[in-house]
């Protein structure tokens, strides 16, 4: 019987690639050995990473754009949303005032008005005794008037007037308080020594400080709506003896 000589087994051979950098000048040359498996998977890595750092240089810019816009576009909806409400408390207040005009309420004239007001001395100038308005305009809220926008009794009268018109004096005297209010804004309190003290609130503007001695009509601001106020006007108050009365009719004090 015939035997067959043994057949000799080869162990598989691997695939591997072998990737050399030669220097440009000079060097050692650098010698790289990778599996065909690992060669093939990085090269599929680089193709997709240069895939996605072209679709971000070209769509990059397009989603930030977009992101600004989406945001310019939401302040522009907010802003259009507190004009809305401005506009809204505008309609408001001249629907106020029309109906105050259709009840035969007439524009009253800042020329001196002489109303029933107690003199507590002849010693003092007829010019220091308030009388008139700080401004010309319509009446939109009278003294003790109860509405809703009045927690309590209204302490004054509301004079509607263009924002930015003068605000003067009723009578003489010195300025005693000219600042800030939360809730009157902008005010000038004028002390006119004679028992006698206005105040005009809701001011755009100050022209005058504390201290200083003014004159009947003398220019203290300029109409505005700060504080708590719906819009442009004179929130006008008159005290005697610091208590407030009618700026209308001076009240009756004994």
């Amino acid at each position: 019987m015939k035997v067959s000589p043994p057949v000799k087994v080869s162990p598989p051979v691997s695939k591997k690639i072998t990737i050399k950098l030669f220097p440009q000048f000079s060097g050692k040359v650098a010698s790289f050995t990778l599996s065909y498996s690992l060669f093939w998977f990085l090269l599929v890595f680089i193709f997709f990473a240069i895939i996605f750092l072209l679709s971000s240089v070209f769509w990059l810019p397009g989603l930030i754009s977009k992101a600004y816009q989406e945001q310019h576009a939401q302040k522009l909806i907010d802003r259009l949303t507190s004009l809305n409400e401005e506009i809204t408390q505008t309609k408001e207040l001249r629907t106020k005032v029309m109906n105050m005009l259709s009840s035969g309420v007439t524009e009253r004239s800042a020329e001196p008005m002489l109303p029933i007001f107690p003199v507590l001395s002849t010693t003092f100038s007829p010019s220091s005794i308030p009388s008139g308005l700080p401004a010309s305009g319509f009446i939109t809220a009278s003294y003790n008037e109860s509405s809703p926008f009045f927690k309590s009794p209204h302490k004054g009268i509301d004079i509607a007037v263009t924002e930015g018109k003068f605000v003067k004096a009723t009578g003489e005297g010195v300025v005693s308080f000219a600042g800030y209010n939360p809730i009157y804004g902008k005010m000038i309190e004028i002390n006119h020594q004679n028992g006698y003290t206005t105040r005009s609130a809701h001011l755009s503007r100050i022209t005058t400080s504390k201290g200083e001695r003014v004159k009947k009509r003398t220019i203290i601001g300029l109409v505005g709506a700060t504080g708590r106020a719906v819009g442009p006007h004179i929130h006008y108050e008159l005290l005697f003896k610091g208590e407030v009365i009618d700026p209308l009719s001076g009240g009756i004090i004994e």
